[in-house]
């Protein structure tokens, strides 16, 4: 067996244990994103002018779709991975949401760490808030079953890659 199914079954055995934790896990993994969302639009539009305002959300809908959108998307198309539950036994699945979408990588993943990396350049205050979120929200994802840990890995590092390179190509130098 794989290092990344034994860190799967480690973490995804934790389920069903605690009906906190797994409600905790289910609102990282599903829920979280909608707050994570709407707060980063309630931090950009607080910006003083419409200008930062709209170069800032041009600049997040830039990495996020470029992440998400194309880079992932292109990958998942080469390399189609059944999520755990279609191939593994015993796989405690706690939200039944897209099971037979392709699971490698994770665009959870990609999305809110390429978020996390916009706001570094944006406002580095909230950057650390953001960062935290994703890498939160990764590990949910693997406790209630729906990606492997290699999954979120590759798409923290897809998330984080695009948005590092589409910062310098937007002239982000800070």
């Amino acid at each position: 067996m794989s290092l990344d199914i034994e860190f799967f079954r480690l973490i995804n055995g934790l389920a069903g244990q605690s009906k906190f934790l797994d409600l905790l896990a289910i609102f990282l993994a599903d829920s979280l994103a909608y707050f994570l969302v709407v707060g980063a639009l309630v931090i950009i539009f607080l910006n003083k002018t419409w200008k930062e305002r709209l170069n800032n959300l041009f600049f997040i809908t830039f990495i996020t779709l470029l992440s998400t959108s194309f880079v992932s998307y292109i990958i998942r198309f080469i390399y189609a991975r059944a999520r755990p539950p279609l191939v593994l036994e015993n796989v405690i699945v706690l939200i039944q949401k897209n099971l037979h979408e392709p699971s490698f990588p994770s665009n959870h993943a990609a999305f809110f760490f390429s978020l996390a990396v916009a706001f570094y350049f944006i406002n580095k205050k909230w950057f650390k808030y953001f960062f935290v979120s994703a890498i939160l929200m990764g590990i949910a994802r693997i406790f209630v079953g729906v990606h492997y840990p290699l999954d979120i890995i590759s798409g923290a590092v897809i998330g984080s890659s695009v948005g590092l390179l589409a910062a310098k190509i937007y002239g982000y130098n800070k």
